[in-house]
């Protein structure tokens, strides 16, 4: 038992171990010392007992996280090989102006390009996209949507927009302001054209890719969204953090079991009477 709650128990055991009547009839300060020890005693014991069942606990999350990524369940993120924070989940599409049968050329032919019309077509699966995204409920934040193009040049990128917004209900003009960034690094192309010395030192036409990414933010209130190195107990100074990691076992009823070995509470208020409203 820990150390905060453990005296009445050390007592009890003391008692025992050198009867009552004995016990009874030791000065107080040697008392006060036999407590002590046996407190001391006491709490190492229960350390000892709970670093085993975390680590038990630490090995079957791992088996659980192995699952999970053998799942690939875009929802359930943060069980990576090395330590991360997951910030975000991306869904998102991208074209290729080489695929098109009737591009866009500029730049004297140099680039290749999308028409307007092409990725105004796309527009239903820019929508289906952001939808996706913003259907999660459990989230941190608002979903969010950017495009851009970028154009590369025997596979090496020479020029790019930067990202554009994307609303629902803004999404038309949203296309209209990619193309205006667009063109206007075109210009820049043919105004400055030792700049991009790349696109003008080879025979080959650039091409132009068409990106658009929506992204969402899993809410870190549970462990599925942790990553797969957060221990069960983590040690603090003043106080130790417990985290009830464990994916099999209601949270409560490990809390319970951490408190005291082999208790099973169902309920915050079943914790609070067995220990008499002494936990906080």
């Amino acid at each position: 038992m820990e150390y905060e709650l453990n005296k009445s128990k050390a007592v009890e055991l003391l008692e025992k171990e050198y009867t009552k009547d004995v016990w009874n009839s030791f000065p107080q300060l040697a008392k006060n010392g036999l407590i002590e020890f046996k407190r001391q005693e006491l709490n190492t014991e229960w350390r000892s007992n709970n670093l085993s069942r975390h680590y038990e606990r630490m090995r079957r999350a791992e088996e659980q996280a192995e699952r999970m990524l053998e799942d690939e369940k875009p929802e359930r993120v943060g069980y990576l090989k090395s330590y991360h924070r997951f910030k975000s989940v991306s869904l998102g599409f991208h074209e290729d102006s080489l695929l098109l049968n009737q591009p866009e050329l500029l730049v004297d032919n140099r680039i290749i390009s999308f028409p307007k019309s092409t990725i105004i077509s796309m527009k239903e699966r820019m929508i289906e996209t952001i939808t996706d995204a913003e259907s999660f409920t459990d989230v941190e934040r608002d979903a969010n949507s950017y495009m851009y193009f970028r154009v590369f040049t025997n596979g090496i990128s020479s020029l790019s927009t930067r990202s554009i917004s994307v609303r629902l209900s803004t999404i038309d003009n949203d296309i209209d302001k990619l193309y205006t960034e667009f063109y206007n690094q075109i210009e820049r192309v043919k105004n400055l054209q030792g700049g991009y010395e790349p696109i003008y030192s080879t025979d080959k036409s650039s091409n132009t890719v068409f990106y658009f990414t929506s992204l969402y933010y899993p809410k870190p209130k549970s462990v599925l969204f942790w990553g797969d190195d957060i221990p069960t107990i983590i040690f603090r100074e003043s106080f130790d953090v417990f985290t009830a990691n464990d994916l099999d076992i209601n949270c409560i009823t490990q809390c319970s079991d951490f408190l005291e070995s082999g208790l099973e509470c169902n309920s915050l208020q079943e914790i609070y009477n067995y220990f008499d409203n002494k936990i906080i």
